[in-house]
């Protein structure tokens, strides 16, 4: 994927495992220069995709606004710009509500919903500056059923807010030649979501999917990497759900 005569530069958080990892490598194989973003920097030194001299690795807790500030420099530092930015990074701790700390609660926070607004504020003036840009969301099923309980309910409230802030970014910056989209898995059979979720829950919610499994994270991420693409032109402020025909909103 190119501008111009220049290879497009992509920028994927949680690219440590799961989608992210996924994303990454499906811009890598379509010959996009990536920086992987991830807390676990060993896991993230250990990836395969980190081989490819596309790849650059920025070890990161986007929890922490700094550290989301750091990221945005250290990507443009290395790159000279950035054209995609896809958050895909989220932590699911399975909490009943009426357990729930403080301390859980802001760091579900933190790094699920305001990560993705502190980071696409500092990847935007670069985009509106060249007039290109491309941003991918990642949401969840939930926010067309809440979730199945409510010890996921500040997982889902998270992946609610991204949904609509994802709308309104798409609104304000249609017109500088950037393009907003959200993807919204279902059960997608990554470790967050197996490790996390009880095995009488995951049977529950395969017995409702018409394709009768969950995804593998390599489909979602063939989603994600057409809406950042040059291949999208149109496709703007929109959610598309991947979740094998679960949810028909």
């Amino acid at each position: 994927m190119n501008g111009g005569d220049r290879t497009r530069v992509a920028v994927v958080t949680g690219a440590a495992g799961g989608l992210g990892l996924a994303v990454a490598e499906q811009f890598l194989r379509e010959g996009l220069s990536v920086s992987l973003v991830d807390v676990d920097g060993d896991k993230l030194g250990e990836s395969a995709a980190m081989t490819s001299r596309s790849a650059h690795a920025i070890t990161a807790d986007i929890s922490s606004t700094s550290d989301c500030e750091r990221v945005v420099l250290e990507a443009v530092d290395h790159w000279g710009q950035v054209d995609v930015l896809v958050n895909c990074a989220a932590i699911l701790q399975r909490v009943d509500l009426f357990e729930l700390d403080e301390e859980t609660f802001e760091r579900v926070i933190n790094t699920n919903l305001r990560s993705v607004i502190w980071l696409c504020r500092g990847f935007l003036p670069g985009m509106q500056q060249r007039g290109w840009g491309r941003i991918v969301n990642v949401t969840s099923i939930g926010i067309h059923t809440g979730g199945y309980s409510t010890s996921s309910a500040v997982y889902e409230t998270t992946k609610a807010g991204i949904h609509n802030f994802t709308k309104t970014l798409a609104r304000s910056v249609a017109r500088e030649g950037i393009l907003v989209n959200s993807v919204a898995p279902g059960m997608m059979l990554t470790r967050m979501i197996l490790d996390q979720t009880p095995p009488d829950v995951i049977e529950a919610v395969m017995r409702d999917i018409p394709l009768g499994r969950g995804a593998q994270a390599c489909e979602v991420a063939e989603v994600v990497a057409f809406l950042a693409s040059e291949r999208n032109t149109y496709a703007s402020g929109a959610t598309f759900d991947v979740n094998g025909g679960a949810i028909m909103p």
